[in-house]
């Protein structure tokens, strides 16, 4: 027996809320272990040679920024997981936005995205999210 549509859906909202977590605990990782190691070189060579100090410090201050652009851009995923647990309509989009840009993200990210294409352009799954228009939105 297939399963239904509802499930699918509620099973793409945990897999993008389990894949931003993803994202988010490897960001953090990241920074910590390499924006700290990065730091620690620094202070090394700080000790050795003053001018070598800025080399390590730059690149620890950008695998930083990146880390921190990795966690702020897991944001929309956990949106769009809880958007989608609680019905709403504007999730349905995020998340077929968000499953067009797993597609590149090879080879976990290309099934979830493909999966969560499927699912997000059934015509059930969009009657089911459809916008009604209200002053209140949805």
């Amino acid at each position: 027996m297939p399963m239904p549509m509802r499930e699918h859906v509620r099973m793409v909202a945990i897999l993008q809320i389990v894949w931003s977590a993803i994202g988010f605990l490897i960001g953090v990782v990241v920074l910590f272990l390499l924006g700290g190691f990065g730091m620690l070189l620094a202070s090394e060579a700080a000790v050795s040679d003053p001018d070598a100090a800025a080399a390590p410090a730059f690149v620890g201050l950008a695998v930083g920024a990146i880390a921190l652009i990795m966690v702020v851009l897991t944001a929309p995923g956990f949106l769009a997981g809880w958007g989608l647990l609680q019905g709403k309509g504007w999730a349905r989009i995020l998340t077929i936005v968000l499953c067009a840009l797993n597609l590149f993200s090879l080879p976990i990210g290309t099934v979830l995205g493909v999966y969560g294409l499927w699912v997000m352009t059934q015509p059930e799954v969009e009657a089911q999210f459809a916008v009604v228009a209200s002053p209140l939105g949805r």
